[in-house]
C-alpha cells in the first residue's frame, strides 16, 4: 500500500494541483503555461497542497450544505422545483467564485516566492495578455 501511495497518490495529487493552476498562468504570464505551473508549484508544493486541500474541503461542505438545503425544494409542484433550481444555480456560483479566488491566491502566493509581484503587475499582465482588466472590461480607449 505504501508503494502505490508512492507510485499513484502523490504523483497524482502534483498533476492536479499543477493543473489546476495552468489556466491562471496563462491568463496572467501569457506563455509557458504548463512548464511555468509546474515550476511554481514545485517551489512550494506544500503550500499549494494545502490550499488545494482547503479548497477541496470547501467544495465537499458546501455542496452538502447546499444539498441539504435543496431537501426542502422536493415537492411536486413545477413552482416549487423552479425555485430549488434558482436557489441551487445561484449557489454554484457562489461556491464556484470563492473556488477560483482561491484558486487566484494560491497562484500569486506561489507567484511570490520566486518574485516580487504586486497586484497593480497582475492587472497590466491580464490587461496585456487577455485584452481586459480583472473586471473584465476592455481597455481604456477600445
Amino acid at each position: 500500500m505504501g508503494l502505490g501511495l508512492l507510485l499513484l497518490i502523490v504523483p497524482g495529487l502534483y498533476l492536479a494541483v499543477a493543473g489546476g493552476l495552468f489556466s491562471l498562468v496563462v491568463m496572467y504570464e501569457g506563455r509557458g503555461g504548463i512548464g511555468r505551473s509546474f515550476a511554481l508549484v514545485h517551489s512550494g508544493f506544500g503550500a499549494a497542497l494545502g490550499r488545494f486541500g482547503l479548497l477541496a474541503l470547501f467544495l465537499l461542505v458546501s455542496s452538502c450544505v447546499v444539498g441539504c438545503f435543496l431537501r426542502l425544494f422536493t415537492s411536486t409542484t413545477i413552482v416549487v422545483r423552479l425555485m430549488g433550481e434558482a436557489v441551487n444555480s445561484l449557489a454554484d456560483v457562489l461556491i464556484l467564485t470563492v473556488v477560483l479566488v482561491g484558486l487566484l491566491l494560491t497562484y500569486t502566493q506561489l507567484r511570490a516566492r520566486r518574485e516580487r509581484i504586486t497586484t497593480d503587475q497582475l492587472v497590466q499582465a491580464l490587461r496585456r495578455n487577455t485584452g481586459a482588466d480583472s473586471a473584465g472590461q476592455p481597455p481604456v480607449g477600445a
